[in-house]
């Protein structure tokens, strides 16, 4: 790729970025800079933690800042670190209880969907399945292999995550510094017998969202508000003072952080799968209700829906903000 900016798709408002292509890949990752692209040795996680710190030790110390750490792990199909590649090896991880789940009791889009345990490609379970299985036991072993690859990316991932808030614990920063960890979405690790996500049940709905932030969020306390991913764009803005653009969706999470809850909070939120049984796992577009008991309407079948076939990643993020004075 010849150097130089790309102005209809580089990052913009950012004083300094480096992003992976696509999904990008989990070791010798190459990354688009401002100057073009950028290869550095090493597993991605670590290098991505690496160029934060890095862009910490270099900023000016008496100027806020918003630090968007964000990683490829852990996106199927998973790699681990090689110091992690023999972790959980002796040992069984325990199943989900709905692992075996035969959809008898459920929509046909579910019993269609090709996201099972017999969908795991062999780049996923990176050796071939031994003679002589049973159906029930192959679909364990495809189980042990596909979460103990998934454990041992996320260990690695945890490792980070403690870099970066040592790094603010030893630098004085971590007082006036509010740290969220969140993700785009969640994602099955065998509950129903699935990998990936396609389906608004509770695994794949629910998404972390842990926040750090000394003398306004009480260490342990947790919320039971319902909030949406459209929110954190709102509370960046409110930590720093700034007001948000009119036509911004999302609240502000800062009230629930301080412990106030606004009488109009919201009591329910609108979700649709718009990926309409996209080439890979034959997942279908939902329309999504109030209603908790889970439920998908199929939509006319098709093989692309409204957005096209692009498929979404699943990243974790950090993101570390020091609000203005």
């Amino acid at each position: 790729m010849a150097p130089g900016p790309r102005p209809k798709i580089d990052p913009v408002g950012f004083d300094h970025w480096e992003i992976l292509p696509e999904h990008g890949v989990y070791h010798d990752p190459v990354f688009l800079t401002r100057d073009g692209e950028r290869r550095y040795p090493g597993y991605v996680t670590d290098i991505i933690t690496d160029l934060a710190l890095d862009w910490l030790d270099k900023r000016d110390p008496d100027k806020p800042f918003a630090l968007l750490i964000q990683h490829k792990a852990p996106h199927q199909a998973f790699e681990p670190a090689e110091r992690h590649q023999h972790l959980y090896e002796h040992q069984d991880i325990p199943v989900p209880a709905t692992l075996y789940d035969d959809y008898s009791n459920r929509s046909r889009a579910a019993a269609e969907a090709e996201m099972r345990m017999p969908e795991l490609q062999a780049h996923d379970l990176k050796a071939p399945v031994p003679p002589g299985l049973s159906e029930r036991e192959e679909r364990e072993w495809r189980y042990q292999r596909y979460i103990k690859e998934y454990l041992r990316v996320i260990v690695g991932l945890d490792e980070n995550v403690a870099r970066v808030l040592h790094y603010l614990d030893i630098t004085d920063t971590s007082d006036d510094t509010a740290v969220a960890y969140t993700s785009d979405h969640g994602f099955y690790l065998g509950e129903h017998g699935w990998f990936d996500k396609r389906f608004m049940y509770e695994p794949s709905l629910r998404i972390p969202l842990i926040v750090r932030y000394p003398g306004v969020v009480p260490a342990g306390s947790s919320r039971d508000e319902l909030v949406i991913n459209v929110d954190y764009a709102q509370t960046l803005l409110d930590l720093d003072g700034v007001e948000p653009h009119p036509r911004m969706q999302g609240r502000s999470l800062l009230p629930l952080l301080r412990g106030h809850v606004p009488e109009d909070w919201r009591q329910a939120m609108y979700y649709r799968y718009f990926e309409h049984l996209d080439v890979c796992h034959n997942g279908p577009g939902e329309l999504r209700h109030p209603d908790p008991r889970p439920q998908a309407d199929p939509l006319p079948r098709s093989r692309f829906g409204p957005a096209g076939g692009q498929r979404r990643e699943t990243r974790a993020r950090v993101g570390a903000v020091r609000p203005g004075a």
